[in-house]
């Protein structure tokens, strides 16, 4: 199986508006390993969904995509062969969660249960109602595969695992990371997505590859989950009771999210709820399990009822009384790649988190001098990647203020920075948020092209010569 991680997969970072998220991880967590990890997991997968049907399964080529959240995507490319894209997001959510469930389970003190459970209150809390800090918020357009990222959840996993219970936080993780892929390949060897029509999306180098816009069919959802479970059982088969407290904990904690969220951030009008989804496992447990005693199976049941409730309970004592049971939030970082001045690049971010509020207030004057500010403490980071964000809020909240020149002047700054770190993503993605700021104002596009015709790279002219084409609609 190819795990080589490839530009088509960029195009993924386009598909979901609200659901995008680059995040820096550890280590251990990087984008090689875990294409390796992902593609391991998907081998395995594949070997157990052909035991399942007793027939050949064809596997996707995987690629691990920028998305913060709980992101598994699959399609085809021009070629017909079907991709997987696993947000790492994906996998960093899964770590901590399998994390949290080894303190509910082995947390034995009444002291230590309760700050299990605040833990876990905390993170769907803040999940749920977007109170996560986020440093950095870029804009979208699907053309160019860019994507609005937030950052990435710091948490210490060696603090929330009880002692000697390594092996344990592990296994969960893996078996619920088997599970979300088992999912979406079941989908492929039920040919689910030749029977349903797609959008053809594209990236900056990317081939098209076909993302499914039809809303799924609860029945084909439920029939993957449970497809899903079978195979975690197949490939665990004397771990039964393990695998499934990790299946039913993560739905439980996918609706404890929908329960605190001001909207149903994880099911929604194209999904069963997480409820749903596990009212339906449990009550399939015969299929999945074929030939199990049926005390066993009453004891699958309850565990899967009682860690499937868990999550949801929290969720319940927080509305009804959050101040006394939430810990302190939880915070995301920003990448530091290439920072020259991390304490610089630290303000910078406050700055930057400040102004988003205040803009989301529609406070747009405090919001620009915190932008402006940012802008200037970056200078001392050497840090293209929070340059390329804050430029990018300069630019949009001066248009929206009606200073066409200051955002023109933003965005050449801005691509100078990126012009000297040779870093054409930043070009591209910059003059996206300049497109979208600026229409309505043609002499700005105009003006704005023609200062950017020294820019010889043929896809950065491409979109310097929309602004203008564009520019001649407007006027």
């Amino acid at each position: 199986m190819n795990t080589q991680e490839a530009d088509i997969f960029s195009i993924w970072e386009a598909a979901l508006r609200d659901r995008v998220a680059p995040i820096r991880v550890t280590e251990l967590l990087e984008r090689q390993r875990l294409t390796k990890l992902v593609g391991e997991v998907v081998e395995s997968v594949v070997q157990s969904l052909q035991i399942v049907y007793g027939r050949p399964v064809r596997g996707p080529r995987i690629g691990i995509i920028s998305m913060w959240d709980l992101t598994a995507l699959v399609g085809r490319d021009e070629q017909g062969q079907y991709c997987m894209g696993v947000g790492v997001g994906s996998v960093r959510l899964l770590d901590v969660l399998s994390a949290f469930l080894c303190s509910a389970l082995f947390e034995e003190s009444e002291d230590g249960q309760a700050v299990a459970q605040k833990r876990i209150g905390a993170f769907t809390y803040d999940w749920a109602r977007g109170l996560i800090e986020r440093l950095r918020l870029w804009s979208l357009d699907p053309t160019l595969g860019l994507v609005r990222p937030y950052g990435f959840i710091n948490v210490d996993i060696g603090s929330i695992v009880p002692v000697g219970r390594d092996k344990a936080h592990e296994f969960y993780f893996l078996a619920m990371l088997t599970w979300i892929l088992a999912h979406e390949v079941s989908h492929i060897a039920t040919d689910d997505l030749g029977q349903r029509a797609t959008t053809e999306v594209t990236g900056m180098t990317a081939p098209h590859v076909g993302v499914d816009t039809q809303r799924p069919k609860p029945g084909r959802e439920l029939q993957a989950d449970l497809t899903a479970l079978r195979v975690l059982f197949e490939s665990h088969p004397d771990s039964h009771f393990q695998a499934l407290s990790a299946v039913s904990f993560l739905l439980g904690v996918m609706q404890a999210v929908d329960d605190l969220g001001l909207e149903a951030t994880l099911s929604g009008s194209d999904h069963p709820s997480p409820a749903q989804r596990l009212e339906h496992l449990i009550e399939a447990l015969p299929s999945a399990c074929a030939g199990i005693e049926k005390d066993k199976l009453l004891q699958l049941r309850a565990l899967a009822e009682d860690l499937g409730t868990f999550a949801p309970r929290i969720a319940k004592w927080l509305l009804e009384a959050p101040g006394e049971f939430r810990i302190g939030p939880f915070r995301l970082e920003d990448y530091q790649d290439d920072v020259g001045d991390e304490e610089a690049a630290t303000a910078a971010a406050e700055q930057n988190n400040a102004a988003d509020v205040k803009a989301a207030r529609g406070e747009l004057d405090s919001a620009l001098l915190l932008y402006t500010e940012a802008e200037r403490t970056l200078r001392r980071a050497n840090y293209g990647e929070g340059q390329r964000i804050v430029y990018g809020n300069l630019i949009s909240t001066t248009f929206a203020m009606r200073r066409p020149a200051e955002g023109l002047d933003w965005l050449i700054s801005g691509v100078d920075v990126g012009m000297a770190r040779n870093d054409k993503p930043a070009i591209l993605y910059l003059l996206a948020v300049f497109d979208r700021a600026s229409k309505g104002f043609a002499a700005s596009r105009e003006e704005a092209s023609a200062r950017l015709g020294h820019l010889t790279d043929a896809d950065v002219q491409a979109h310097v010569a929309r602004l203008r084409v564009r520019s001649d609609s407007i006027g």
